[in-house]
């Protein structure tokens, strides 16, 4: 769509930006699972890090999965209190329903 300079996009008036925001439709139910989700996996957190990964997480309220397949690792996130899974395990809970 041109806009009145005669350039795609660049210099939109006032009627253009209403018409293309009362076009935009938004799914509110996907926007709440997006910033409030039930479940959070992360993948790959190591010592190194301080899990930094994990214990960004200790607020959350949900569930928590930690992936991780190195032998070393798997040790310091069970001291954190959480479950270390495979990803064939995670897939099979089925999370994201």
């Amino acid at each position: 769509m041109m806009s009145e300079c005669g350039l795609p996009g660049v210099c939109w008036n006032e009627n253009e930006y209403e018409r293309v925001v009362l076009e935009m439709k938004t799914d509110y139910n996907k926007l709440e699972r997006a910033f409030n989700p039930r479940c959070v996996v992360v993948v790959g957190d190591k010592a190194e890090s301080g899990y930094m990964w994990l214990h960004g997480q200790s607020e959350f309220k949900g569930k928590l999965y930690s992936v991780q397949v190195d032998p070393k690792e798997i040790e310091g996130i069970k001291a954190l209190g959480v479950e270390n899974f495979t990803m064939q395990q995670v897939l099979e809970t089925r999370i994201w329903e």
